[in-house]
């Protein structure tokens, strides 16, 4: 299936040279649920072609069905699991350990997750300036729904070191776990539009950390949240942040 999705989007790319492909965003809306392990096939895929020129830089939106991920720091990342894997199954929830960075987190309907495939190199962006802009990406999303208050990067209370991510207090909104390889990234970020926030408490400890929350836009405004409002507003936000002049957009 991650040939065939590959196979679609090399047919619509417009021919990259590194002049134009910094400037050329491809992006893909997936409208059904993808299974964790497609959507990691279909990255690889995209990656290895986005290394060698063949696409321009390419954006993946999409849901995943219930699955907790945990990142490269997989001894540290199971500790934060509340829930025996056996019963996360009988839940139908997988857990997937994944060669992203950052701890643990959760995936699953109602949540936005993007994962970017661009080319870092080209774009002359170091790793620690692509995930803050990662961070406003989402903190300009929050600002359309009247969100104000969200911003980058707290401080770990315990140990002062980072928590990336986007929070509203001790709410986190949105999540960041990105991999950069060859000077191309895979992963990116989950943000809350109308995630199941109890699921979401009952078997995951947020950052690994007692005291600090989840939240989405649905909970912070009270509304209800359109996932293709959501999806615009993402496409948009990346867009000016990254300095995008054509963006070709499709929906699948």
């Amino acid at each position: 299936m991650a040939s065939g999705a590959l196979n679609a989007l090399l047919q619509n790319a417009p021919t990259t040279t590194t002049a134009t492909a910094t400037k050329t965003l491809g992006v893909r809306i997936f409208q059904s649920l993808v299974p964790y392990a497609r959507a990691q096939a279909l990255q690889s895929a995209i990656h290895e072609a986005r290394k060698n020129q063949f696409v321009p830089d390419v954006l993946l939106i999409l849901q995943h069905p219930s699955v907790v991920t945990v990142g490269k720091r997989a001894e540290v990342g199971m500790r934060s699991i509340k829930t025996e894997e056996e019963k996360l199954r009988e839940l139908k929830c997988e857990v997937v350990k994944s060669d992203r960075g950052g701890d643990v987190t959760y995936h699953g309907p109602g949540q936005i997750v993007v994962y970017p495939i661009i080319h870092l190199r080209e774009k002359k962006l170091g790793a620690r300036k692509y995930v803050e802009k990662l961070e406003n990406v989402m903190i300009e999303v929050a600002k359309k729904y009247g969100i104000s208050n969200a911003r980058g990067q707290m401080k770990n209370e315990k140990d002062g070191s980072d928590m990336s991510g986007v929070w509203v207090g001790k709410k986190k909104l949105g999540a960041v776990g990105v991999k950069i390889s060859g000077g191309v990234t895979s992963h990116g970020f989950a943000l809350n539009s109308e995630t199941d926030l109890e699921f979401f408490r009952e078997h995951i400890l947020p950052c690994g950390l007692e005291g600090m929350d989840v939240t989405s836009l649905k909970d912070l405004t009270g509304k209800e949240v359109t996932r293709e409002r959501v999806e615009v507003e993402i496409v948009d936000a990346f867009a000016k942040e990254y300095g995008y002049t054509e963006v070709y957009t499709r929906r699948c």
